[in-house]
């Protein structure tokens, strides 16, 4: 219901469009027959699907990685809230989206 909530916060948001086009990934949520029913209702909207198994097609699959690399691969944290500021402070040396060298960028606690 998360995707769908999406899907109306942008129906509302664009009402003067014609067409709403989304790249999505795979997610099983994008493809339930609840969204598929609601897509139906609603033709301005159309799903691209980014291909099955290319993450380095889909560039937020780029942060994920270097989150993993930077922040959660070989660290271990006290609490969930040390992981979750260590989180938050990559998110913030990363935005906008990286370029060559993100996973270079620390976030030790």
């Amino acid at each position: 219901m998360l995707f769908i909530h999406l899907l109306y916060t942008l129906k509302r948001t664009y009402r003067r469009a014609r067409r709403i086009v989304l790249i999505v990934d795979n997610y099983r949520p994008h493809k339930s027959d609840i969204t598929r029913r609601w897509l139906r209702n609603n033709p301005k909207f159309r799903l691209l699907f980014q291909p099955t198994y290319h993450p380095w097609v889909n560039r937020i699959e780029r942060i994920w990685k270097a989150l993993h690399d930077t922040v959660t691969r070989n660290h271990r944290y006290q609490t969930m809230g040390e992981l979750m500021t260590a989180v938050r402070r990559f998110l913030v040396v990363c935005q906008p989206f990286p370029g060559n060298n993100h996973a270079l960028a620390t976030a030790h606690v």
